[in-house]
């Protein structure tokens, strides 16, 4: 397994407001065994107007050697009319939604577990296919479909095969069973005489609709903290997804939201990410043990990345963000400003493989090539 990061020509140095950086990511992985190398770089140095307008300057320029090469890249021929196989056409779509125990497994307390859970809704496992009835049947969506439902970590397996009917048409079957997906979690543990206890309540698949709701209370000997979190894969039914997050504590108060279109198809054309965080409270200081002061804290932060893709076998990816930090600990004040672009190739291919990360699961791990090149 061999792994490369490199960064070509990195010499500008950029105004103290700014600050420039750069990160190289290239990553080779084959059977799920992966290495990473990282290459970052970061200099601030103040200097005049006119070396700022030659950085501002600069900067756009990389966006549009960036767009062109990106738009331009890695062009591939389409296949000619006489070369295309015969096409079928997907006649029915059948969802087999099972539960985590079948009839016939008569397993000590299979049929109580399969009453305490409640099986996935049919429609969620549909809105994760990328295909449709009465379109032309396409192996590659198949294969991403299935990915997709195993992605929401709620299925123990997932099987989708199609069965030839008269004439050129299929019946695609979607097979899933589903895995319990409620867990109580606890713990204790005693550090220099503190006592720490916590007990969380997790659900991954909320009345069968495929949401996380997580509760949970810490405490320990000066300090308690309670969260809640609810995670929704696809809002509404869109490929959007949403993530909220909120914590009271007894000494700070915390709220983070995140809103996502993920990469959910190699088809896809763009993706988005924003997440914004806010912690308001106080700020403990102690000395040889002892808190010696209670400054206010207050900080928030804001991050939006915009992603586009483009390509057929190798897909290319460009990539804006900006970050905004704000932190207020006392009198003290820190603002963290950036702004940065990217471009990423990925050739990626997929292998179904058993009790890897999860007991009893099917899992897909990746293997082939992924490098970013990120500027900001």
């Amino acid at each position: 397994m061999h792994t490369v990061a490199f960064c070509s020509e990195l010499s500008y140095i950029a105004p103290e407001k700014y600050g420039l950086f750069a990160f190289c990511d290239l990553r080779c992985s084959s059977s799920g065994m992966s290495e990473k190398a990282y290459l970052y770089f970061q200099n601030q140095a103040v200097v005049p107007s006119a070396a700022k307008s030659r950085f501002r300057a600069q900067w756009v320029l990389g966006i549009i050697v960036a767009a062109v090469v990106f738009l331009h890249s890695g062009q591939l021929p389409r296949a000619s009319a006489q070369s295309r196989p015969t096409v079928k056409i997907i006649q029915k779509i059948e969802i087999d939604a099972r539960d985590i125990f079948d009839a016939e497994e008569r397993l000590p307390l299979s049929g109580v577990v399969n009453f305490l859970h409640i099986r996935t809704k049919k429609r969620i496992i549909r809105q994760e296919l990328l295909f449709k009835e009465n379109q032309s049947f396409d192996q590659a969506l198949v294969d991403e479909s299935e990915r997709n439902l195993r992605a929401l970590n709620i299925f123990a397996s997932v099987e989708i095969a199609a069965k030839p009917t008269a004439g050129d048409s299929v019946v695609v079957v979607v097979r899933t069973r589903d895995r319990w997906t409620t867990n109580l979690h606890t713990s204790y543990k005693l550090v220099g005489g503190v006592h720490f206890w916590g007990v969380s309540l997790i659900e991954d698949n909320l009345l069968g609709l495929g949401k996380t709701v997580d509760v949970g209370y810490n405490q320990s000997t000066d300090r308690i903290l309670r969260q809640i979190r609810y995670r929704d894969p696809r809002l509404f039914g869109s490929r959007f997804a949403g993530n909220l997050k909120a914590q009271n504590n007894s000494d700070f108060d915390a709220f983070e939201f995140a809103f996502s279109r993920p990469f959910f198809a190699w088809n896809a054309r763009w993706g988005l990410g924003f997440d914004y965080e806010s912690t308001t409270g106080v700020y403990r200081q102690f000395q040889d043990g002892e808190l010696i002061a209670e400054p206010r804290l207050n900080e928030k932060s804001g991050q939006l990345v915009v992603n586009l893709y483009r390509g057929d076998r190798t897909k290319r990816h460009l990539m804006f963000g900006a970050t905004i930090e704000k932190s207020e600990i006392g009198d003290n004040s820190r603002e963290i400003n950036l702004a940065g672009f990217g471009l990423g190739w990925m050739r990626r291919r997929f292998h179904k493989l058993r009790n890897i990360d999860v007991y009893e699961r099917t899992e897909d791990v990746p293997s082939g090539v992924l490098s970013e090149f990120v500027f900001g």
